[in-house]
């Protein structure tokens, strides 16, 4: 019967070595647990440069002479369990890169890495945690599991995604799964030769060391985490001996009774992210720029933000203090605040968007993130990129990793040399580019400094690199410019901490030159005052005309929702339960209030040209676009379970608020210009109102000069789903495509084509007067507008073979505007529909 004094332990495994010391590879074959064994013996017999510290010259000896690995690998592990392991200072930190700088040659280097010590049985438990990322097809015959398993393999997806799946770097549940399926094993590591049991293995006795160095990858608390206390303490509790099978007498543990003790102690990480997920607490961080009522307007679409900093004792910070992002899309956010200061940040699934973290950060890991720019403040440990695309990520950190990603392009300033694991590809590496106030001063508490940058030394770890075709290239000189960090801080740097590697501030300093050369021309003119206004407007007028040429101009358009109803329960405090998305990955989600605003604030990002000549119209954007746009947020009930088709797409405009709701969405033009425009803007905005819904658009061309719907030339032919979706689709949809009479006769015949077999189905047509005043009428008119309807007229006047019958009605456009632009009186709406006289 448990006593009022009696204590009951609450044990766990540490995050932070298993997320940044275990390294998402399959570990190297020779360290194998027999091997790993062999080390303590090996170390001891070296007298006290091996035990009980084990110093870098002696573990140089065993990996590469005796295990057969490579020097580079091997400083790579000690390195790492010595940051993770050894509590050096920001001083010591930076006065050892210092060192290293001053190097000539490698025999120097090798003479302060021999300077180098770590606690040999907290090296040994670190090379056995490699085995976390193990794939073993016997322990997955034994266990009854699939092998390879998907979770613990590299292999790529087979599901058309374009980045393979990989190791879920967010689920501490597997380490606590590790250890104590392998906690015998552990133990019988730190078992010294002297105090081993050759008859019964089992009953060895353990040293307080060993158990000091369980520590390392075990924490503990026995007053319910409000406050930590090592293991060793709690093992040798005076309640808690009889379990952990301490002996006063000889000062050692039966292996037994602990193995047992830690295995029923240990829980889930209460500091870990499955705990932050469960009870954590919601940052509401707000977007750059934002006011809080714009704030409170789009929490519904907002990115998902916990941290567990309210729960986290303050003297055990390190390591332990969380924040989450995940599925942060298509926002801006910037922060530097005390709850992210010396936090581990979690950024998972973040799509389109831009994060400053401008804080001195313990450690990071970015994973699964599509197309955005991440720019963080120093990272004391380690930054870890898995399985993203298209990411630009600009740091100051100790030691980086990447993994499983595409595209990415990394600005680093690191004193160690970035790892490249496998299943990567088209990775650039380039020089760290930025600065912001507080920058230099919070290297400084993050221990790094300037003295070395590694940036382009990267170590290729894993079986899939080769020398002939590298996954990695620095970034060209010409794609080479300087990052604005644009917001303003407080702090002493105004300049890029370290120096630009020369090649690169060549470049720099040429473009530099360029701008104050022509500053001096135009200076030195001689211009008057209306000549220098003339010339300004003679420049921006290029500067028009370069944008429309190169597609580089953009739009943000702006639009609301109509309020939607909510039946949630009332309530004046977010949470946050657990959830799991299609990967069986945690995802953030809250419970919201009863109280909505009216409106949801969306943002579209939309290319487009500001000029071009007739034959590329489809490339600008028209009102009668953003009229079609605004009609279908209005009848969106309509579009739901449906299949939509545009006709003359252009930008994409309606395709994109068409797949906001509609089933399915065919986007069709002409041209390949313009069909690469429109898929570009769908591509950007389709999953706008939700990031995690799966792809519901099509592109493909529809000729109307051409009779045969399935004739198409070049590229985006319509495949068998393409003209199958557009043969059964019930809603048809146009906008501002009237301006030609040839290609209205020829819009209102594939028109007639695609409706005259089905009595069910609607063509949406919005279209802008546009008056001219001609001789031959002596007057203003709308010579388009007026061909349209005398088409339309002898439309509604056929008589097909089908019975069918076409109508047309105009719709008054007093319908709600959700996008902002000019709604004139020219914009007018047609609706065009089939009956069928024998139905």
């Amino acid at each position: 019967m448990q006593t009022k004094t009696e204590v009951t332990p609450t044990l766990w495994v540490k995050s932070e070595p298993f997320s940044y010391g275990a390294f998402p590879i399959a570990p190297h074959p020779r360290l194998a647990y027999n091997n790993v064994k062999k080390i303590v013996i090996y170390a001891k017999n070296k007298g006290t440069s091996g035990f009980p510290k084990l110093n870098y010259s002696v573990w140089r000896h065993i990996a590469c002479n005796k295990l057969h690995l490579s020097e580079d690998l091997a400083w790579m592990y000690f390195s790492t369990c010595h940051l993770l392991s050894e509590n050096l200072s920001a001083i010591e930190r930076v006065e050892w890169d210092q060192r290293f700088t001053e190097c000539s040659n490698q025999s120097e280097v090798d003479e302060i890495r021999s300077q180098v010590s770590i606690g040999t049985l907290k090296f040994v438990l670190y090379l056995y945690m490699q085995q976390l990322h193990k794939v073993s097809l016997k322990a997955s015959l034994v266990a009854g599991d699939e092998w390879p398993s998907l979770k613990n393999s590299q292999e790529l997806d087979v599901s058309g995604r374009s980045t393979p799946r990989g190791n879920k770097t967010l689920d501490d549940h597997s380490h606590m799964l590790f250890v104590q399926h392998n906690i015998q094993e552990i133990l019988e590591l730190l078992v010294e030769p002297e105090n081993y049991s050759q008859t019964h293995p089992t009953e060895s006795a353990l040293t307080t060391e060993a158990v000091e160095a369980i520590g390392f990858l075990i924490a503990g608390s026995t007053d319910k985490c409000r406050s930590l206390i090592p293991l060793l303490d709690i093992a040798t509790l005076q309640t808690v001996q009889h379990k952990s099978g301490f002996s006063k007498l000889t000062r050692t543990f039966n292996l037994r009774k602990l193995s047992i003790w830690l295995r029923d102690c240990l829980v889930q990480n209460p500091f870990g992210i499955s705990s932050c997920i469960a009870n954590g607490r919601r940052l509401s961080w707000p977007m750059a720029g934002e006011d809080k009522e714009a704030m409170a307007e789009s929490t519904t679409k907002r990115g998902k933000i916990a941290t567990n900093a309210h729960v986290v004792p303050k003297e055990q910070v390190k390591g332990n203090k969380i924040i989450i992002m995940s599925q942060v899309s298509k926002q801006t956010i910037a922060r530097s605040s005390g709850t992210l200061e010396g936090s581990s940040v979690k950024i998972h699934r973040s799509h389109y968007s831009f994060l400053y973290l401008l804080s001195p950060l313990r450690s990071v890991t970015i994973e699964k993130c599509r197309n955005s720019t991440v720019v963080l403040g120093p990272v004391e440990i380690a930054l870890y990129i898995s399985h993203c695309e298209n990411l630009t990520v600009i740091s100051v950190a100790r030691n980086v990793m990447i993994s499983g990603s595409t595209s990415c392009t990394l600005h680093l300033l690191t004193p160690n040399r970035p790892v490249i694991l496998g299943g990567n590809e088209s990775l650039t590496l380039a020089p760290y580019h930025t600065f912001y106030g507080s920058l230099e001063d919070q290297m400084s508490k993050s221990g790094i400094g300037i003295s070395q940058n590694l940036w382009d030394q990267p170590l290729c770890v894993g079986p899939d690199h080769k020398d002939t075709a590298p996954v990695w290239e620095t970034l060209p000189t010409q794609d080479f410019f300087t990052f604005n960090v644009p917001f303003e801080m407080g702090g002493k740097t105004r300049s890029i901490p370290v120096p630009l590697p020369p090649k690169y501030q060549k470049a720099i300093s040429q473009r530099q030159k360029q701008i104050d050369t022509w500053q001096k021309t135009v200076k030195e003119s001689g211009l008057a005052k209306e000549q220098r206004k003339e010339f300004q407007k003679l420049v921006e007028s290029r500067f028009h005309v370069w944008l429309s040429e190169t597609g580089h101009k953009l739009s943000r358009l702006g639009f609301t929702l109509p309020h939607q109803n909510s039946d949630d329960v009332e309530g004046s405090d977010e949470e946050l339960g657990e959830e799991t998305d299609e990967d069986d990955d945690p995802r953030l989600k809250r419970k919201t209030t009863g109280h909505q605003e009216r409106t949801d604030h969306n943002c579209l990002t939309l290319a487009h040209w500001m000029e071009t000549e007739l034959k590329d119209v489809g490339k600008q954007l028209w009102r009668g676009s953003l009229l079609l746009a605004d009609f279908l947020i209005h009848i969106q009930d309509q579009l739901r379970d449906a299949t939509v088709v545009e006709l003359g797409a252009g930008t994409g405009l309606a395709s994109i608020v068409a797949s906001f709701f509609a089933k399915k969405v065919v986007c069709t033009d002409t041209g390949e210009e313009v069909l690469r425009l429109a898929e570009h803007n769908l591509e950007q905005n389709w999953n706008c109102l939700d990031p995690t819904k799966e792809k519901n658009y099509k592109v493909c061309q529809l000729d109307w000069m051409v009779e045969d719907i399935e004739t198409a030339k070049e590229n985006y032919v319509p495949d068998r789903e393409d003209n199958s979706l557009i043969k059964t689709a019930e809603i048809f949809i146009a906008g501002d495509v009237i301006y030609d009479d040839k290609l209205t006769t020829a819009f209102l015949n594939t028109v007639y084509d695609l409706m005259v077999n089905s009595p069910s189905r609607s063509l949406y047509l919005s279209m802008e007067k546009r008056y001219v005043f001609t001789l031959e009428d002596k007057d203003v008119v709308a010579p388009a507008y007026e061909f349209f309807c005398e088409g339309l007229e002898a439309l509604t006047e056929t008589t097909p073979d089908t019975e069918a019958q076409f109508h047309f009605q105009e719709i008054p456009v007093d319908f709600p505007q959700y996008f902002t632009y000019n709604r004139t009186n020219e914009l007018i709406l047609y609706k065009i529909y089939t009956t069928f006289t024998g139905s």
